[in-house]
């Protein structure tokens, strides 16, 4: 890729991260998305440097492939449930990527192979699972995970259902469904997750509960596992997991800011922040200082709500910024009161040297009566309201004419009856009027 110096591994600025809005975690493995591939006689190369998950998908599904033949060699037998869990089992982080971006990790085949070789004289459950999460989702009712992220959760225990039912092949006989049980241990990763210990599933749906208790998470997002663990064989890893994500805003000054002197930006490590917008705000203004001395940076900036019904695109901002040394830039982000807004940076992934830099968010309230203005024949003026709720806003309105609506009065009319076919019940006829 001819870079001035090596770089640590790190996702693609672009690579999509999670979690999912139906608290599914959004990515199960990470693989290497950069290479020089061949490309078509017509592009007059013989290859081409590309990235993405155009690359790192095959890289995955060759990486499976070493595995099915090695497995297929020794003789071990395997189910797509049994590669699927034992490849997110032995994935390895990668620095300080949290999960959001790189799932499990960074996909070893090695180990995949080595873990198989270990467990394989262990009875194994080689079903799939499906985890269906009912409660307060807030958008969704039925889920693949928790996923808490607006105003009704915050700073206090919330309860949802959990069900788990095992996913067999179409062709399974009623036997081996008859036959089919497992005892599971629950283990959460974090102590604010609370659910019973043992679950024993049959080959039907088994529903149980589980608490989440946010009262002393700090400000940030939080992410956990409840994983199931197959007894007496736990060292095989969890044969199911079930993703929990717990947003807590930052909190605002009484003028409704939020500062931070501080940030590193460094190696495509996203620094996420979240507020919850108060009600009357309709935009926000992102002011980001750079406090390096010589040192140019490129800088991506996101702003989202997740709004019932809206696509994401109807409600987000998403600007890159060529940051100058001791340079200040602003972004102006739309916003709904009432709603989470989270606010996502990180530095280009090329980017050779760190950026420090310094942010300041404040929210602003204007609220014209109407968005629209009418001017007939009959007026020279109309009336335009203008509010704002919370803080003393410098007004600069602009007008753009956008139609124009021309009254014509008829030269002539004409009332003649329409065709046979419009005639009513009661045999009188339809006629129309023609200008």
């Amino acid at each position: 890729y001819s870079l001035m110096s090596t770089k640590p591994g790190t996702p693609y600025t672009w690579s999509s991260r999670g979690p999912a809005t139906d608290g599914d975690l959004g990515v199960s493995i990470s693989a290497p998305g950069g290479a020089f591939t061949s490309v078509p006689k017509w592009t007059l190369q013989r290859s081409q440097m590309m990235n993405g998950t155009s690359m790192s998908s095959p890289n995955a599904c060759g990486c499976i492939a070493l595995l099915l033949s090695a497995l297929k060699t020794q003789g071990i037998p395997y189910t797509p449930a049994t590669i699927k869990r034992t490849i997110e089992n032995t994935a390895t982080a990668l620095g300080s990527h949290d999960s959001f971006s790189i799932g499990h990790g960074i996909v070893q085949i090695d180990e995949a192979y080595e873990r198989f070789i270990e467990i394989s004289d262990l009875p194994t459950t080689g079903v799939n699972f499906k985890v269906t999460v009912t409660g307060q989702q807030g958008q969704q009712q039925k889920c693949h995970g928790i996923y808490l992220r607006d105003a009704h959760h915050f700073k206090r225990s919330t309860d949802h259902k959990i069900s788990i039912e095992p996913v067999f092949h179409e062709d399974t006989s009623p036997e081996i469904k008859l036959a089919f049980g497992v005892e599971v241990a629950l283990v959460p990763s974090q102590p604010w997750i609370q659910a019973p210990d043992h679950l024993i599933l049959s080959s039907t749906a088994r529903q149980f509960g589980v608490c989440i208790d946010e009262s002393t998470l700090e400000p940030g997002v939080h992410y956990a596992e409840l994983c199931g663990y197959e007894l007496p064989c736990s060292s095989k890893g969890p044969i199911f997991r079930i993703p929990v994500t717990v947003i807590m805003p930052h909190p605002l000054t009484e003028k409704f800011t939020y500062d931070v002197e501080k940030i590193e930006f460094n190696n495509s490590v996203v620094r996420r922040y979240f507020f919850h917008v108060p009600r009357e705000a309709t935009w926000a203004e992102v002011e980001i200082h750079s406090l390096n001395e010589t040192d140019r940076s490129r800088l991506w900036v996101h702003a989202v709500q997740i709004l019932a019904e809206k696509a994401f695109r109807e409600q987000e901002t998403l600007e890159t910024l060529a940051i100058e040394p001791r340079a200040k830039s602003t972004i102006i982000v739309p916003v709904v009161g009432g709603h989470t807004l989270e606010l996502c940076m990180t530095q280009y992934w090329s980017e050779l040297s760190p950026l420090t830099a310094s942010l300041t968010l404040k929210f602003h309230s204007l609220r014209p009566s109407s968005t629209s203005l009418f001017l007939d024949t009959g007026t020279c003026w109309t009336r335009l309201d203008v509010s704002g709720d919370f803080n003393l806003e410098e007004l600069h309105p602009e007008f753009k004419l956008t139609h124009l609506l021309i009254t014509k009065r008829p030269n002539e009319n004409i009332i003649k009856p329409l065709g046979s076919q419009d005639i009513l019940p009661n045999g009188k006829q339809i006629y129309e009027a023609v200008l």
